[in-house]
């Protein structure tokens, strides 16, 4: 999978990664993470949520989406991040309780925070 991140989407994702892989279980989500950890909503959905979670396809950047970094991720990556995301976005609407992410998980958000901020 390839994601087009713009300065905006680049930030979002690395805030929530980091989140993620810092949380223990049973955290409450929205307490750490704030009101809007996603910044702009739909622009995250749209190029990184929906197509990661296999819901849409990413949508083409426009000029409101300068493309800043293309990440190209591995199929194991995309599960685990799809994985990661769902549980965030369930967790701040109050559906399950965060789960701790596994060794696993934490390895594949250091490679791909590692690769967005080089």
């Amino acid at each position: 999978m390839t994601l087009v991140l713009d300065r905006d989407l680049r930030s979002a994702l690395v805030g929530l990664l980091g989140h993620a892989s810092s949380m223990p279980s049973g955290a409450r989500v929205d307490t750490v993470m704030g009101s809007e950890p996603w910044g702009d909503l739909d622009h995250f959905r749209t190029h990184v949520f929906d197509p990661v979670t296999g819901r849409a396809q990413a949508a083409p950047c426009t000029q409101l989406c300068a493309p800043t970094l293309t990440l190209v991720l591995t199929r194991d990556e995309t599960e685990k991040l799809a994985s990661i995301l769902q549980g965030l976005s369930e967790s701040m609407a109050g559906g399950v309780p965060w789960t701790a992410l596994s060794d696993a998980e934490k390895q594949v958000v250091a490679g791909v925070v590692s690769r967005i901020l080089d």
